[in-house]
């Protein structure tokens, strides 16, 4: 009940005010407006971050990729504990974990190559192998020692974060061909992100604050002479005809007033 009498007045008060009208539509026009250039400015800034985090994350997984191999190739190991021993080593090594970026390591024995040394697979602990599907593994494996990298969801302490994942085949002597896949974590760009549109939406909200505010002074500006106007206007209908509008000024108003003077 109170809330239709609350609408009710609300309408009431637009139909009746010129201004309020006129700042409420303002209002409207500049939301739509802050609305418009806020989510291109987030896109802009946000495929910006992406982008530029992307080329870095490619530039360090080629090293170590080619690091790797390298690695790998000039390895004197001949049997199954040397290699073993080896990948134990070399793996950890490129395992990121720092508050600044996090990056963790899977590498894979590939499907159907037959080899006389057999080797465990080392994982990151931390990593969900469900994050490296099927079709991903099958697009590393015709990738001919190229990078291939995808956006993928991360599960950690039961938050979703953003990451990245990137593979590439790698062959070791006398084991056959495995898959390195190096899965990074982009919480730093995505928070990073975060704080650039909480920004951009206080901004956003403190500028329509300001934009009624200004509207509200300009109207009332334009309004109170037509208010006065229409007030004496009445007080002229009812018989006090010796009422008259104050002149002030050589703008539209002024002339107005002038006009209404002389009609009076």
């Amino acid at each position: 009940m109170l809330l239709s009498r609350a609408i009710e007045r609300v309408i009431l008060m637009f139909r009746r005010s010129l201004q309020a009208r006129a700042v409420a539509g303002s209002l409207v026009l500049s939301t739509i407006a802050l609305i418009v250039l806020g989510g291109f400015l987030s896109f802009g800034i946000g495929n910006g971050l992406y982008n530029t985090r992307v080329q870095q994350i490619l530039t360090e997984s080629e090293r170590a990729v080619i690091d790797l191999q390298n690695t790998f190739s000039a390895s004197s190991a001949t049997n199954e504990v040397a290699l073993q021993t080896l990948l134990n080593s070399l793996i950890p090594r490129l395992e990121i974990e720092s508050e600044d970026q996090s990056r963790m390591v899977a590498l894979l024995r590939t499907p159907g190559k037959t080899s006389a040394q057999v080797l465990q697979s080392p994982i990151s602990a931390n990593l969900d192998t469900n994050v490296i599907t099927q079709k991903f593994k099958e697009k590393v494996r015709k990738s001919s020692s190229k990078l291939v990298y995808q956006s993928v969801e991360l599960t950690i302490n039961s938050i979703t974060r953003p990451g990245l994942l990137v593979g590439a085949p790698i062959e070791i002597p006398l084991a056959g061909t495995f898959e390195l896949y190096l899965v990074y974590d982009l919480q730093r760009e995505q928070q990073t992100l975060d704080l650039v549109q909480n920004t951009l939406i206080l901004g956003g909200f403190v500028l329509l604050v300001i934009i009624g505010l200004v509207s509200y002074l300009v109207t009332s500006r334009i309004v109170g002479p037509v208010r006065v106007a229409a007030k004496v206007s009445e007080q002229i209908a009812e018989g006090a005809l010796d009422e008259r509008l104050p002149e002030k000024g050589e703008d539209v108003l002024a002339q107005l007033a002038r006009s209404f003077n002389a009609m009076a």
